[in-house]
């Protein structure tokens, strides 16, 4: 005997002490240009291709925690952001510049981000109109719009320290030569690569 619980959000199947819960994102596409007029602002492509670029490798892969299935876009002001996580690794790009927007935080789907990267041309002048659970991205001779995802993204501001004790800089070109050379005999499993710091010096 098979019981099958539909929730709200999520279908509970049973069977001989076992249960799988599914998470049911909506299957309907959203209403073109239905809904609440949104809130919009415009970003340069390339600008915007970037900050999807920078964070999309850490969105996470998990069914059973959508919400970091995507990535979030924080407008506020001056200071905008996009950030992705998979629960192990956080990235955070940012963007300082203004853009027409007081305050936004929606998270697009990675499928989505993939779209806009494909399409947004390096010199378009991106609109992006934010309504209740769509967002809709267009420029020249494209227009993309997608449901986002619902939920609210953790606060990622709170697991980044806000003073480190030890500062480190050193010149980005070196040190990915460096980590490309030990980068073969490593993988993500078992073998990472140490750091050792000292005054002008860090070793690999």
């Amino acid at each position: 005997t098979i019981e099958i619980d539909a929730k709200k959000e999520q279908i509970h199947i049973s069977a001989d002490g076992t249960t799988f819960r599914l998470n049911t994102p909506s299957t309907e596409p959203p209403e073109r240009n239905g809904g609440k007029e949104g809130e919009s602002f415009t970003i340069k492509g390339g600008k915007l291709k970037h900050l999807l670029e920078q964070t999309l490798p850490f969105a996470s892969k998990d069914a059973t925690r959508l919400i970091l299935n995507g990535i979030l876009l924080e407008g506020a002001g001056k200071e905008n952001n996009t950030v992705a996580t998979d629960g192990h690794r956080l990235c955070v790009a940012k963007f300082v510049g203004e853009i027409g927007i007081e305050s936004a935080k929606v998270t697009i789907p990675e499928k989505l981000a993939q779209l806009i990267i494909r399409a947004v041309g390096e010199e378009d002048e991106t609109k992006i109109v934010v309504k209740e659970n769509v967002i809709d991205v267009s420029g020249p001779d494209y227009e993309i719009q997608g449901s986002l995802l619902n939920g609210d993204f953790p606060d990622y501001k709170n697991v980044i320290p806000a003073k480190n004790s030890h500062r480190f800089d050193v010149k980005r070109k070196e040190l990915l030569e460096s980590l490309n050379r030990l980068s073969l005999m490593t993988d993500h499993v078992c073998c990472g690569v140490k750091l050792s710091f000292r005054e002008q010096e860090v070793s690999l």
